[in-house]
């Protein structure tokens, strides 16, 4: 690996003005880092300001301005057609990169993907103090495999969250362009998810890495947390269009059929809970009875306690067991 800076580092940004600065901030004090693009995506706030600020001075930053909103798979799109280091990083607008994260990725060559473990805060005074994770010697590593990944991305009830879409891993370049690969831009939600699959189908090497560089932040009001019907549908159309298009084992299109049923129920879930929204309950009691399943959904999130809006403490994605789990 060349000693020089060879990351682009990769941010869409919507109305993110009170946090863009920082995620900016922590990019750019990467010693590895040879560029910084942030795409403000048509936002209403001072998003496109606060990053200038942030990153003033600095050859390595620009800003880029969408006209209209399209999305984070196109702001993500351009950004990549406007830079040029041989790999590729992904922080979301509100996320940081802790000290050290790239030093346990950049270790060995072979891969085409390859991701640390994420640190999840509920606000920025718990990540102040934490640091990536130290051992002697080198972090452990695991290969992902197809199935392993598209599996471990069905969301399970009563399990704690740990879709392996979350990941943000460094991507080279030349393997996109090999395969000519870019994010969906219909996609809205799960666009890490078609890509890292695709990228997969494709024969690519995604590593895992036992270290904790990536730090996520945790909010109630994300853009994530606030899909609707449309954005599902988008999701179902990609996973589809993967089954149709891509030259799958069988194994690996059982994965990705288990996959796409998870998207349906959910879909049909939101379908009936927006019909209540927009007609009322009555309304949406027919079309949930049209749907048995979204029955069940409705049910387990009446009785289930309320989560928690944060945690006490900043907590990995992944555990040990979790990791050795995928390394087997």
């Amino acid at each position: 690996m060349p000693t020089e800076r060879p990351i682009a580092v990769i941010i869409a940004a919507f109305n993110a003005q009170e946090t863009i600065a920082k995620s900016v901030r922590s990019a750019l004090d990467c010693p590895e880092v040879g560029e910084v693009v942030v795409v403000d995506d048509a936002s209403s706030d001072r998003t496109a300001f606060m990053a200038g600020v942030a990153g003033a001075g600095d050859s390595r930053f620009k800003v880029l301005v969408q006209e209209c909103n399209r999305g984070p798979s196109a702001a993500r799109n351009r950004a990549i057609r406007e830079s040029n280091s041989p790999i590729i990083a992904m922080l979301d607008a509100d996320d940081l990169f802790l000290p050290g994260r790239f030093g346990p990725l950049l270790v060995t060559d072979d891969w085409d993907l390859i991701a640390d473990n994420i640190v999840f805060f509920s606000n920025y005074r718990e990540i102040v103090p934490f640091q990536t994770t130290k051992s002697q010697g080198p972090h452990p590593v695991c290969t992902l495999s197809f199935e392993d990944f598209v599996l471990a991305n069905v969301p399970k009830r009563d399990v704690r969250r740990g879709e392996l879409g979350f990941l943000k891993p460094l991507i080279r370049r030349s393997f996109l362009t090999r395969h000519q690969l870019s994010y969906p831009e219909d996609c809205r939600l799960g666009e890490d998810f078609i890509l890292y699959t695709e990228a997969l189908s494709r024969d690519g090497r995604f590593k895992l890495v036992l270290s904790g560089g990536y730090a996520g932040l945790i909010r109630p009001n994300s853009l994530s947390a606030q899909h609707q019907a449309e954005d599902l549908r988008a999701l179902l159309r990609q996973e589809r269009r993967l089954l149709e298009n891509l030259n799958l084992t069988s194994q690996q299109k059982a994965a990705l059929s288990v996959h796409a049923r998870s998207t349906q129920r959910r879909l049909r879930y939101r379908e009936v809970l927006q019909k209540r929204q927009r007609k009322g309950m009555l309304s949406g009691g027919f079309a949930a009875l049209k749907q048995p399943t979204s029955i069940l959904d409705w049910w387990y999130d009446y009785s289930s306690p309320a989560q928690p809006a944060a945690f006490s403490t900043p907590r990995m994605l992944l555990s040990p067991q979790d990791f050795e789990r995928y390394a087997q």
